[in-house]
């Protein structure tokens, strides 16, 4: 078989893995026949064949191109063979690392060199001329003298080979100086744009921080200005209390009592009433009405009473008078709880937030305004009025009245 005829038994046999030679085989086989077919005949169909595909812009298959490589060695620059027996001759993973037999397996690789073409081209070119100045007919004179023309055309081969390679190795030099001439200039055309972009960006920054400073300023001076004012107000408002609270003191404890229990009165006969009229108009009453009513009559108790012995605590008041406002505080959480077990037993519910809860819009009105991002991270701060709901619990019922209550962003103490 020629080495025309092995290359192309491998290629149909490309599909069967089962008829193809091993990779190793394959390649010692088609080197061998090669070698002969160039020294025997000085030219060779695969030969031919490779070159067309290379000089075509093609490039060619692994174990072709280390086996021409390998022919080329041993015809042209008289090199010895070289030992394939565990890696592919010629071929490198990287610049000293070699390519094992144990990692081709059936992949088809290929290999592109744009200096190939000159190679093989010099290869059928001397291995036509060794076979043309070969005559066995000639005396052995002619022959020594044949033996020495090869000889010395050998060695032109290799000393053209080895000006070709300096002349490679300077025209890579060239290349490298004029990509770093290039380079050079285009890092300094950026570097001059990205100073005059910098430049650009200092000045629009400098801007902009005294256009923020004097916003800063001037938002500073009115805060500084209501400030001012609103502890203005403060102090004329403490000087108010101060002055009332001073009025209240001067009068008997029985005055204060009685203002408590007139204001108790008036609170339970309100209660009273409503209770009154809701039950006249049970099955025509609207529920929220009289959450709303509860849930506000329990906030303003607990506020005012909270409020007041806070104050008598501030201000010193006698221990008696103290222990009768815990007293009319008992009587008030008392009626408070008589007045929610009321609520219970029409099915409606008071619940109270707790702190830290997750705000909820369905259940919970903020006491002041926010937007609906802000509400999504919010959590109860304090409660200031609590909620009704109607149905099974406080947790699982309908809401009749939302809790009002303060709230804050998770994650703020």
């Amino acid at each position: 078989m020629t080495a025309m005829e092995i290359y192309r038994e491998d290629r149909l046999n490309r599909r069967n893995p089962e008829a193809r030679l091993p990779r190793q085989e394959y390649f010692s086989l088609l080197r061998d026949t090669l070698h002969n077919e160039l020294m025997r005949d000085g030219r060779s169909d695969f030969l031919d064949e490779m070159l067309a595909e290379c000089s075509g812009g093609k490039a060619l298959p692994m174990l072709e191109f280390a086996a021409l490589r390998e022919c080329y060695e041993m015809i042209v620059e008289n090199q010895p063979m070289q030992d394939a027996r565990e890696f592919v001759p010629h071929i490198y993973r990287t610049e000293t690392e070699r390519f094992a037999w144990r990692e081709l397996g059936q992949s088809a690789y290929r290999v592109d060199n744009p200096e190939f073409p000159q190679l093989l081209a010099r290869l059928r070119s001397v291995s036509h001329q060794l076979v043309a100045m070969r005559d066995d007919t000639l005396t052995p004179d002619a022959n020594r003298a044949a033996q020495r023309e090869i000889e010395g055309l050998m060695t032109l081969n290799r000393t053209l080979e080895s000006d070709n390679a300096q002349l490679r190795k300077e025209r890579e030099e060239l290349r490298a100086k004029i990509a770093a001439l290039e380079n050079g200039y285009v890092s300094q055309q950026l570097q001059q744009r990205l100073e005059v972009q910098r430049r650009q960006a200092e000045s629009d920054i400098a801007q902009e921080m005294a256009q923020r400073r004097a916003e800063a300023e001037a938002r500073l001076r009115r805060e500084i200005d209501d400030a001012a004012a609103r502890q203005h107000r403060e102090s004329a408002a403490v000087m108010r209390t101060a002055q009332e609270q001073s009025a209240a003191r001067a009068g008997s404890y029985q005055q204060l009592q009685d203002a408590m229990r007139a204001q108790l009165a008036t609170m339970q006969e309100q209660l009273d009433s409503q209770l009154t009229a809701w039950q006249s108009r049970l099955y025509g009453a609207d529920h929220r009405f009289l959450a709303r009513s509860c849930a506000s009559l329990m906030a303003a108790v607990h506020r005012e009473t909270a409020n007041l012995l806070a104050e008598m605590h501030h201000r010193g008041t006698e221990d008696a008078l103290l222990t009768a406002a815990a007293d009319l505080q008992a009587v008030l959480d008392t009626h408070l709880a008589q007045l929610e077990q009321a609520l219970g037993q029409m099915d409606m519910h008071l619940f109270w937030p707790e702190e830290g809860e997750a705000f909820d819009s369905l259940r919970h009105s903020p006491v002041s305004a926010c937007r609906e991002e802000e509400a999504a991270r919010a959590v109860i701060d304090r409660v200031e009025a609590p909620g009704v709901t109607l149905g099974s619990g406080p947790q699982t019922g309908e809401t009749l009245v939302r809790a009002v209550v303060h709230i804050r962003q998770r994650g703020e103490g």
